[in-house]
């Protein structure tokens, strides 16, 4: 009877914690929702192309958009003081995985293009943050574009 009432304890703060985690989730979500809403980013995908190389154009990139089928990863082709950068843009609404990491490697081999970055409207999954970290691929969310004016400035 020990047992089976200690069992029962542990099963409680398992899923507990997993509720916790779910809600902590959920609130990462919810932020980052809410900061695409105040930066009126498009929810349709290829709206959200145009919207992130017409961010860089006003930041003083020359960004354009790839064609849409057949792009082979890359969506967005930026470049500013010999800089250039492929970016694989992903308007979804839950975390990215590697798999968009995977695709903008292909692409930047493709394009020959050595500098590459993934822009997720929901973050990213664990698997996607190692990739991208072994494979020198800057993650960023809409609200972080700057970012890549910071990285061609060191």
């Amino acid at each position: 009877l020990i047992m089976l009432g200690m069992a029962a304890v542990i099963a409680i703060v398992v899923i507990k914690q997993e509720q916790e985690e779910g809600e902590l989730e959920q609130s990462k979500k919810a932020e980052i929702e809410r900061l695409a809403s105040q930066l009126n980013v498009p929810r349709d995908g290829h709206l959200f192309e145009q919207w992130v190389a017409q961010r860089l154009r006003n930041s003083g990139w020359d960004a354009k958009v790839t064609r849409g089928s057949g792009d082979q990863g890359v969506d967005v082709i930026c470049i500013k003081n010999g800089y250039q950068f492929g970016i694989q843009c992903k308007r979804v609404s839950k975390p990215v995985g590697n798999k968009a990491v995977q695709e903008v490697i292909s692409g930047g081999i493709f394009y020959d293009i050595p500098n590459l970055a993934v822009i997720s409207s929901a973050g990213y999954t664990s698997g996607a943050l190692e990739l991208a970290n072994k494979a020198n691929v800057t993650l960023l969310l809409p609200s972080e574009l700057s970012v890549l004016d910071d990285i061609i400035e060191q």
